[in-house]
């Protein structure tokens, strides 16, 4: 990309939050969208460019900042969701989902401070199950705690550099992860109900609400935003348990 632009790489941009940001994003920064699926080739515009690769495979992150012109921004957002307890749980998608969402966020970090030469924002997107216990989530809980202990790792030991790292921490989103989990439900239509309860304004959030405040923590109007957690869960943690 030649071009005076800001540029910003965002992982897991072939997915429902990940599209939401780089639409966000692409009107004032220049964007490398990185996905494993050949979705992402559909995001290609003016000021997007296209990468296919798995996250947890640390070359990917290395070629998208050699992609990026001017780096100042990097989204962590690559994820994926596995159910199952601590008695269920297979070796297979607890590891798939360490090297995915942690892995593949610490790889993401490593890439954004080895490419900001003049400082930026790292932005990472955990989940309230890294504040809150849901059933069925124990490998995906664990590694959304991760990646706000990664984000805020980074926070400290780069702040002093000019780089920022934040961690967004949705609830219940309107996106296809969720609609795949409402599919397998016994009952696809509770199962939503049951997401959207979980707001306090009885509704699910949406990927642009979340890539709202993506695009506010990478800009610097949140210039004095550094190693925080901020959730968008529609008062979900704010109430009692039910």
């Amino acid at each position: 990309m030649m071009s005076d632009r800001p540029g910003v790489v965002v992982t897991g941009a072939a997915g429902g939050i990940g599209r939401a940001v780089v639409a966000r994003l692409a009107t004032d920064w220049d964007v490398v969208a990185v996905d494993r699926s050949d979705e992402v080739f559909t995001l290609a515009g003016p000021h997007v460019t296209t990468l296919t690769g798995d996250v947890s495979d640390r070359t990917t992150h290395e070629r998208a900042a050699a992609m990026t012109r001017n780096l100042r921004g990097w989204v962590n957002n690559a994820a994926v969701q596995l159910p199952g307890s601590a008695g269920t749980v297979t070796e297979a998608d607890a590891r798939r989902q360490l090297e995915v969402n942690v892995l593949g966020t610490m790889w993401g970090c490593t890439a954004a401070v080895g490419g900001m030469a003049s400082g930026g924002a790292i932005v990472s997107i955990s989940s309230i199950h890294a504040v809150l216990g849901f059933t069925g989530a124990f490998a995906y809980a664990a590694t959304k705690g991760a990646v706000v202990a990664l984000a805020r790792q980074v926070a400290v030991e780069y702040g002093p550099r000019g780089i920022r790292s934040n961690s967004v921490l949705p609830g219940a989103i309107d996106t296809p992860m969720c609609s795949q989990e409402w599919a397998s439900a016994t009952d696809p239509a509770a199962a939503r109900a049951a997401d959207e309860g979980l707001h306090l304004m009885h509704r699910m959030g949406t990927p642009d609400e979340v890539a709202a405040v993506v695009a506010f923590l990478l800009a610097d109007d949140s210039s004095l935003i550094n190693g925080q957690q901020i959730i968008a869960d529609g008062g979900a943690t704010a109430r009692p348990p039910l």
